[in-house]
């Protein structure tokens, strides 16, 4: 087709002096363009299959390319993957894995950077882990050890909790070495 196509008054759009694909809107940006004009999802990729998977993208390999970013309505980026494999959310140029940025000035709960870790067990007992961080080395010397953790155990059936941190010695997994 050497000219537009536009089926259904804009429902899909073909801009074919841009090669853009238009869905919801007659004016695509992009090669594929949805436009959703409701507060309803505007794509669900489903897989029908128990052991199926549900969506791949391949994207750039340069240092500032994006795999993924999610904005909100008005182009505000919330999070990004880097081609680097370097996950932000709050901020465009993580340093790390993942990093967590947000300007707490206000001190409001929700702008302080964190993470929640929630437990949805509702009949802890005594020595019940509510949730845990652990570091693990592939160090060819002893492969496959549980390096060093951060656990919140139960105590007092639930009703109180400690702070256990733990580290590895030769030959075995970490092991608590503090508690607070």
């Amino acid at each position: 087709v050497a000219d537009d196509a536009n089926f259904d008054s804009g429902t899909l759009f073909v801009d074919a002096s841009a090669d853009n694909v238009g869905i919801g809107t007659t004016s695509p940006s992009y090669k594929l363009h949805l436009t959703e004009a409701s507060t309803d999802f505007a794509v669900l990729i489903a897989n029908s299959t128990s052991s199926g998977n549900g969506l791949k993208i391949d994207a750039g390999d340069n240092s500032g390319d994006r795999i993924l970013q999610l904005s909100d309505k008005d182009g505000n980026e919330q999070m990004r993957v880097g081609a680097t494999g370097l996950v932000g959310i709050g901020t465009t140029s993580p340093a790390k894995k993942l990093e967590i940025s947000s300007n707490a000035n206000g001190q409001a709960t929700a702008d302080i950077p964190g993470v929640r870790i929630e437990n949805t067990d509702t009949t802890v007992t005594d020595t019940n882990v509510a949730g845990e961080i652990e570091f693990f080395s592939k160090d060819s010397s002893e492969a496959d050890k549980i390096s060093g953790f951060i656990k919140n155990v139960a105590e007092d059936a639930g009703t109180k909790y400690a702070l256990t941190f733990g580290a590895k010695a030769t030959g075995a997994n970490a092991a608590e070495a503090m508690r607070i």
